[in-house]
């Protein structure tokens, strides 16, 4: 009988607490991620000669396949692993408050900067920045991104000194973004820059026969004892019940 099979993409159906994050635990082993789906296997092993390399990756996919968790395996199994990694969701920040939180800010630079303030490419220096649908950027800040790639420096809002910014960019979205190129929504350079190596993520389809089911099953109740004990039980009744 064939080993047990998967549960693709992990947890997919786990959601961000908050729009940004540092994962601190970046020293620790990259988890294993079990597929059987040709397609994800195929992404899997594209994975793992991308972590080998400083490459701008661009991971594209439906909502819920599992984006982040393969941002966060390649950032694991990389050279940059036990440097930082940072996530920032472009779509659950405001377009007035991101461009502060991305390239941070000196105090009195705006009304309410009490103090000065570090931004996502700062705090992930030598390490990861997964920035998550990117396609809802706003035009003014795809421009001043698109420089911070190009010049591996950042400045600050209300600062002339540039600070240099040794990042990895993982990307993300769930939209077609060559279709927003054409609309005038998106820049074809910045896309160019951040798609050095495309990610497909597959669909995550529906289950097939009895035997697959309860190969699910068991891989489920594998996983369950790998997640950490900071998991609420309604995850791990979610991660049971996906099987």
């Amino acid at each position: 009988r064939p080993p047990s099979a998967v549960i693709e993409g992990m947890v997919t159906s786990q959601k961000s607490v908050s729009a940004t994050k540092s994962i601190a635990e970046s020293s620790k082993p990259a988890p294993a991620i079990i597929a059987v789906d040709p397609a994800m296997i195929n992404t899997l092993a594209r994975c793992e000669r991308v972590a080998k390399t400083d490459t701008s990756v661009l991971i594209t996919g439906g909502s819920g396949v599992g984006k982040e968790i393969i941002a966060h395996h390649i950032h694991l199994t990389s050279k940059r692993a036990n440097g930082p990694y940072v996530a920032l969701n472009c779509a659950a920040i405001p377009d007035t408050l991101l461009e502060s939180i991305l390239f941070g800010h000196e105090k009195g630079s705006f009304t309410g900067a009490t103090k000065s303030q570090s931004g996502k490419f700062e705090q992930a220096d030598g390490g990861t920045l997964f920035l998550d649908e990117i396609g809802e950027m706003p035009a003014s800040l795809q421009a001043k991104l698109l420089r911070v790639l190009q010049d591996k420096m950042v400045e600050r809002l209300g600062s002339a000194e540039p600070i240099k910014a040794d990042v990895r960019i993982i990307a993300a979205t769930n939209k077609d973004l060559r279709q927003l190129i054409s609309q005038g929504l998106f820049r074809e350079d910045l896309y160019y820059r951040l798609n050095v190596v495309p990610l497909r993520l597959p669909p995550l389809g529906p289950r097939g026969d009895r035997w697959e089911r309860e190969a699910d099953a068991q891989a489920a109740q594998a996983i369950v004892h790998l997640l950490p004990a900071s998991c609420t039980s309604s995850l791990v009744a979610n991660c049971l019940q996906s099987a």
